[in-house]
């Protein structure tokens, strides 16, 4: 993944986590299946105790159908909120 790439991103997750909107992001998994999620960053309410053990780089979000789950920056294709499509599947395939 080249440095404007990964600019985008976390620009992107930043503006995530600013605003509190829901998000849908598109990744491919650790056993090379793709994956689609909707989600929103900012969700603590089912939290119990303790510490998190997720990665701080990742996409630490809460999944609106399931539970809370991490994605991998390089891992992800392509990510869509407020009306904007950010696509990097060329670039990561």
């Amino acid at each position: 993944m080249n440095t404007q790439t990964q600019k985008a991103i976390e620009s992107a997750k930043a503006a995530l986590q600013s605003n509190g909107h829901i998000f849908t992001v598109t990744f491919v998994k650790k056993d090379g299946t793709k994956r689609t999620l909707n989600g929103r960053f900012g969700v603590y309410k089912y939290l119990r105790g303790g510490t998190g053990c997720l990665k701080a780089g990742n996409w630490n979000f809460y999944d609106m159908s399931d539970s809370y789950r991490s994605v991998i920056p390089e891992s992800i294709l392509s990510i869509s909120y407020d009306g904007q499509n950010l696509n990097f599947s060329t670039e990561n395939e």
